[in-house]
């Protein structure tokens, strides 16, 4: 049997929010080190300083997403790939690596700006929807009478899950960025400053997704809480179709190659 030979436009989707989220964190922690320097320089340092950033951000979400695509799947799967498939797999480490250097080398210049702000949040609505469709699409073959699915079709759905936990993780904090920055009149969520802010909105997007609601953290404006609401139904209804599919029965899937 031979390997697939999945679309390049296809792999940079999949690694696109994975690899914004990672360059979020990475300027995030950098801020930390940089945000007086910053502040305190002229218009040329800024610019220089940003640009630093952006390598740095782009250079380390690369070599992160190649390192996981091209040794760690490797190595999981070594004793059942043949040489087409370890050629594929060295085609995905590559643009899965170059997603890595675009995605998460413009975040810095994302956040510079009121319509960088406002294209960054379109894009991770998009990416989110898109998502969410593919997660039907899977889920509508997957439940198919008298199918039983592969550990493979359950893994690209714990994928697009946590691609949709970073998605609305973003959303969430540009929205926040937002109001911090002027875009936005009201506050959207009660998030710390800074690199926090990060971890806040993570903290406060598992929380929802997984309906758990702690009440430490709740949306303030109408809109936040509307985007709250949806978090929690998608979060709800793609985790107990995954348990359902898994306790309605998974067979090993005999050919390592597919997705």
């Amino acid at each position: 049997m031979e390997t697939a030979h999945e679309p390049a436009s296809r792999i940079m989707f999949r690694h696109a929010v994975p690899s914004f989220f990672l360059g979020y964190i990475l300027l995030a922690v950098a801020s930390l080190h940089v945000e007086k320097t910053y502040h305190a320089a002229g218009a040329s340092t800024q610019i220089t300083i940003a640009l630093l950033l952006s390598l740095f951000s782009g250079a380390a979400t690369a070599l992160f997403n190649y390192v996981c695509q091209r040794f760690l799947r490797r190595r999981m799967m070594a004793s059942l790939m043949n040489e087409r498939v370890r050629e594929e797999r060295l085609r995905h480490a590559n643009i899965s690596a170059l997603t890595g250097f675009l995605c998460g080398g413009s975040t810095v210049f994302l956040l510079v700006s009121d319509l960088g702000l406002a294209v960054s949040t379109f894009l991770l609505v998009t990416l989110t929807c898109s998502h969410i469709r593919r997660f039907g699409r899977n889920m509508r073959e997957m439940l198919k009478p008298n199918r039983y699915s592969m550990w493979s079709e359950v893994m690209r759905l714990v994928e697009i899950y946590v691609n949709i936990i970073a998605s609305f993780t973003l959303i969430n904090a540009t929205l926040e960025i937002a109001h911090t920055t002027g875009l936005l009149a009201g506050k959207q969520f009660p998030f710390a400053t800074g690199a926090h802010l990060f971890i806040d909105a993570f903290y406060y997007t598992v929380v929802t997704m997984t309906t758990l609601g702690y009440g430490d953290l709740t949306p303030v404006s109408a809109g936040a809480k509307l985007l709250a609401t949806f978090e929690c139904i998608v979060g709800y209804v793609m985790f107990a179709l995954t348990v359902g599919i898994i306790t309605r029965g998974v067979v090993t899937s005999d050919w390592p190659g597919e997705e």
